[in-house]
């Protein structure tokens, strides 16, 4: 279950459509319990899917929670344009064998706004199940 302020599904995508200056989008899923996975075991978050923001001021994100949602730590971050869908993961490992929350975010500034962020795949998985090279970089 994920608790909403902007975010909606179409039925094929959880999106945030287009947003208005000085937004302060957000969803927060229930808890993912990794406590059954190894600790040192490579874990990725796997993200599909377009996003259109102001370059540099506005900015999608992923943060996860260890403790109920009352801090947050940020894992992925990205502003400007996707230019179509895109395939990107963000490093959880050092979430194995814990329990998460996790908060998708849309933030921007008093100025230029977009067309938002549309996720067709959001997925934990490991470096067991996916050909992937290297996390995302950061920003």
């Amino acid at each position: 279950d994920w608790s909403s302020v902007g975010f909606y599904s179409d039925g094929k995508n959880y999106k945030t459509g287009a947003y208005a200056a000085n937004s302060n989008l957000s969803a927060v899923s229930g808890t993912i319990d990794l406590s059954k996975v190894a600790k040192g075991t490579r874990l990725f978050l796997k993200l599909r899917g377009a996003f259109e923001t102001e370059y540099f001021y506005d900015r999608i994100g992923v943060s996860l929670s260890e403790d109920g949602g009352k801090n947050f730590s940020k894992v992925y971050s990205r502003t400007g344009k996707s230019n179509g869908t895109i395939v990107d993961y963000a490093d959880l490992s050092q979430y194995a064998g814990k329990s998460v929350e996790l908060r998708l975010e849309l933030k921007s500034d008093g100025a230029i706004s977009g067309k938002g962020w549309s996720l067709s795949e959001l997925s934990v998985v490991s470096e067991e199940t996916t050909p992937m090279r290297r996390p995302a970089p950061e920003l």
